[in-house]
């Protein structure tokens, strides 16, 4: 997915409002309003394989994007006894593995890891807008620069019912 900027919320509301990140399109955009205006962004990754261990690692053809801790969906996952699709805490082990808190006896393959992560697609080859849009509209997500390297000031905005919200993401 290319990100550009003034990228469109695809959803906002409460963190119950969430769908969950298997029903979406990796790169779907959220807004959850009752936690100061968290902007997130659904993840996807192809599974390749599940390991016969306890906890079992998973590994993913692709990075997953994943943050520790975080409650994950596997589907479509077939092979593993016991099977894995469902949620699960996530453990981080690299940029294509992560654990999941189960007693694997017999390994899997294929299908799906999906999770909501912050929205942050990085800086490198991000275009940036030098101000604010004039008029942007509801809904719309974009970064802005100040200063030049080696003190570029970055932010990311989002416009939600006529307000614009600024969240500091540092300098480079």
């Amino acid at each position: 997915m290319i990100l550009t900027p003034a990228m469109r919320l695809n959803g906002r509301g409460t963190r119950a409002d969430l769908p969950a990140p298997n029903a979406v399109a990796a790169g779907h955009l959220f807004c959850v309003e009752d936690e100061g205006f968290i902007v997130l962004q659904a993840v996807w990754a192809a599974i390749v394989s599940s390991s016969i261990a306890n906890p079992s690692v998973i590994t993913t053809s692709t990075p997953h994007k994943l943050l520790d801790g975080q409650t994950v969906r596997i589907f479509g996952h077939v092979g593993s006894v016991p099977a894995l699709d469902g949620d699960h805490v996530a453990t981080v082990t690299g940029d294509d593995t992560f654990t999941v808190p189960v007693d694997v006896t017999t390994d899997g393959a294929d299908g799906h890891v999906a999770a909501w992560v912050p929205f942050s697609p990085g800086i490198v080859g991000f275009p940036l807008l030098t101000a604010d849009p004039a008029d942007p509209a509801d809904d719309t997500v974009w970064y802005t620069r100040t200063g030049s390297s080696p003190a570029m000031a970055i932010d990311l905005k989002v416009r939600v019912s006529g307000v614009t919200h600024t969240f500091p993401q540092g300098t480079v």
